[in-house]
């Protein structure tokens, strides 16, 4: 989309974020939340993931993610994108007792009818608490670490973790070479047990 509009269609700054799908994908069972164009899907396929579930609201973005798909020659599942807010897929997920090895929740910025830091918390931390229960006993759940929160990265990583008790910050994905951000851009988290 580089002639038709403001948004590529491709955030630079993720770069780390698939090469980490890229890597650890393999034989994987993967729901990637707010997909957008699916790139993150992509990375995942490529690296060798059995099945990826592309999530988004937006039927354009998740056209972009197919053509994507067909750019890299991984063949098209229709039931590998899901038109539907995150709130319904992660509520017929769990009626379904599905589970995932990965999931990513990478959400756009809060209404901007939330004003305090704890609503804006809660905006991101309900969805994350639903997504814990969607994953298998060693599953991994990356979480994006947004500016627009009031809070340090630190403070953000905290709370997920306290919120959702046995979720340990396993890595922290940065911005790639180049960018002048030091701060992080992913947690990857793990469920802890005992």
């Amino acid at each position: 989309q580089l002639t038709e509009k403001l948004d590529t269609g491709l955030y630079l700054d993720t770069a780390l974020v698939r090469e980490w799908f890229f890597k650890n994908s393999l034989q994987k069972k993967i729901l990637n939340l707010y997909s957008y164009t699916c790139s993150y899907g992509v990375s995942a396929k490529l690296g060798g993931a059995f099945d990826v579930i592309n999530v988004d609201s937006s039927r354009s973005a998740l056209q972009s993610g197919k053509t994507n798909y067909e750019a890299n020659h991984i063949a098209i599942n229709p039931r590998s994108f899901s038109l539907l807010p995150v709130s319904d897929y992660l509520r017929f997920a769990q009626k379904r007792n599905d589970a995932y090895d990965t999931i990513i929740i990478d959400p756009s910025p809060p209404p901007l009818s939330m004003h305090t830091v704890e609503e804006k918390m809660a905006y991101y931390l309900g969805p994350i608490k639903k997504c814990q229960k969607l994953l298998k006993p060693e599953g991994i759940l990356l979480v994006s670490c947004h500016n627009f929160l009031d809070v340090t990265p630190d403070q953000f990583k905290e709370a997920i973790q306290k919120s959702t008790e046995t979720l340990q910050c396993l890595e922290t994905i940065g911005y790639p070479e180049g960018f002048s951000s030091q701060q992080p851009k992913m947690f990857v988290f793990k469920t802890i047990h005992g």
